[in-house]
């Protein structure tokens, strides 16, 4: 669940995509437009994807792998 401490989070995440997919990677940055956050985590995958941080958990350490 996102709280806006997540807001200053730097390091590994998951992130669960729109079709359930789940990702693991590194949040970078966040952007807030108006009301709106983004995260920026770029993926184990290679892809960078820019996402609204309730679709984001921080991983405790040794979480990460």
């Amino acid at each position: 669940m996102w709280n806006k401490e997540w807001i200053n989070h730097r390091g590994s995440v998951e992130v669960i995509c729109g079709k359930g997919e789940v990702h693991r990677g590194f949040m970078f940055k966040v952007k807030v437009i108006g009301d709106h956050p983004i995260a920026f985590v770029q993926c184990d995958d290679g892809q960078e994807r820019q996402i609204h941080p309730r679709h984001v958990r921080p991983l405790q350490v040794g979480e990460f792998r």
